[in-house]
């Protein structure tokens, strides 16, 4: 069941100027790449570093989403939890989640 529940877990970064989107699976690996023809005026480089930003920002909400998957099916007390919180989100303060592995 956590199997199948993390391996449904996507998250979506979107550009400000919504025509770059990038959507990710829990491990990061890119599952979804749209680039409108508009963002190509602004330069291959400039695009590529947005589309790295969007893969950074997608990857940090997959794994937060993993963690709050993983909470919900183990329940909050399990030990588990808190072993996936330090592996998926080493930063936990800085990143809405309590020590224990909950969210705050």
């Amino acid at each position: 069941m956590l199997q199948a529940a993390i391996a449904d877990v996507r998250a979506k970064a979107v550009a400000r100027t919504r025509d770059i989107s990038v959507e990710v699976d829990a491990a990061g690996v890119i599952r979804d790449l749209e680039i409108a023809d508009s963002a190509l005026d602004r330069g291959g480089r400039r695009v590529s570093a947005e589309v790295m930003e969007l893969v950074a920002k997608a990857t940090k909400n997959a794994r937060v989403r993993t963690l709050e998957v993983t909470t919900e099916i183990m329940g909050e007390s399990d030990p588990i939890v808190g072993v996936v919180a330090a592996e998926l989100i080493p930063d936990q303060e800085d990143d809405g989640v309590t020590r224990r592995g909950g969210l705050r």
